[in-house]
């Protein structure tokens, strides 16, 4: 997914089930680029057992790019007719390339609190060796079940006090 004109407000990917089913179910990215997403790469809401596998966030750093927007990757709950919680979201070997969520307004993953069972595993952001150094961004709102495993250096904002399991890394 390409955003040429860098646009910095709006998601590369939109996907809300708001209407007569509970949610959607079993969607899975693989191998996909995000390139410039500085309005987020994607935002799923009242989503069940979907996946992001081997996905990538490139070409969100520079002048003259504009300040990142929203979170790369936003999980949560439907304000329309479902309004059911997001559950069963796994995101695996996936990165971002270089600069972009800072963790103070945007994140690489953000979950809204009513968000379950998230797994995120070897997560890792690109440094530019001997010069600038970046950590994966993660904001859970005090979701439930959360697992980080493998994730170097992640900034984990709002975890809970028992509900996030950290694996190695």
């Amino acid at each position: 997914f390409q955003n040429n004109d860098k646009d910095n407000t709006q998601f590369q990917v939109y996907i809300e089930c708001n209407g007569t089913h509970n949610y959607t179910n079993a969607v899975k990215f693989v191998q996909t680029i995000f390139d410039a997403a500085y309005g987020g790469a994607i935002k799923m809401l009242s989503t069940q057992a979907c996946s992001f596998d081997l996905c990538s966030i490139v070409d969100t750093f520079g002048s003259p790019n504009p300040v990142v927007g929203n979170s790369m990757f936003y999980i949560g709950a439907s304000t329309g007719g479902s309004q059911w919680a997001s559950s069963k979201v796994s995101f695996r070997d996936c990165n971002r390339d270089l600069q972009g969520p800072t963790g103070s307004a945007t994140w690489d993953i953000e979950c809204e609190s009513t968000s379950d069972c998230i797994t995120v595993g070897n997560y890792e952001v690109r440094d530019i060796p001997g010069v600038s150094t970046f950590f994966p961004q993660f904001n859970f709102h005090q979701c439930t079940n959360v697992l980080v495993m493998n994730c170097p250096d992640a900034v984990i904002t709002n975890s809970g006090t028992s509900q996030v399991t950290l694996g190695p890394s």
